[in-house]
């Protein structure tokens, strides 16, 4: 649906808005991007609904669930595919796999050694050093 007034022209949907700017190949990479959301969210919840010491992270997956859902439908209606809640929710969708997977690893003493090859040093190590500093003149 375009209409057409002051502004020029409008789009009455996200997709159709990708289309027109990037392509099919921008309308599947976005939603590839919304399939990964949600797919992830979804093994997350079935993850965490089997570990006990994950209950803090409970609701957490079916809020970024409704909250990608209903920006799909209100997507559906108005032109939002270049507001950036959505790239919000999928960071939040990352941050939260980390988030699980690392208390996963610090939980689970067989999940370390089969991720982590023996005698691997830590990815980023504190900088320690004996640097003094003196006052500036």
């Amino acid at each position: 649906m375009l209409q057409f007034g002051r502004h020029g022209q409008r789009s009455g949907s996200g997709g159709l808005v990708s289309v027109g700017q990037q392509g099919f190949i921008g309308l599947g990479l976005y939603l590839m991007l919304l399939c990964y959301c949600l797919v992830t969210l979804k093994r997350l919840k079935s993850q965490i609904m089997r570990d006990a010491s994950l209950q803090w992270a409970r609701y957490y997956p079916d809020m970024l669930q409704t909250s990608i859902l209903a920006y799909m439908i209100g997507g559906a209606f108005l032109g939002r595919a270049y507001f950036d809640f959505f790239y919000h929710l999928v960071a939040a969708t990352i941050i939260l796999r980390r988030l699980v997977l690392a208390h996963v690893v610090a939980t689970e003493p067989g999940v370390v050694a089969a991720t982590k090859p023996a005698g691997a040093t830590p990815r980023f190590q504190p900088v320690v050093s004996d640097v003094r500093f003196r006052s500036m003149p």
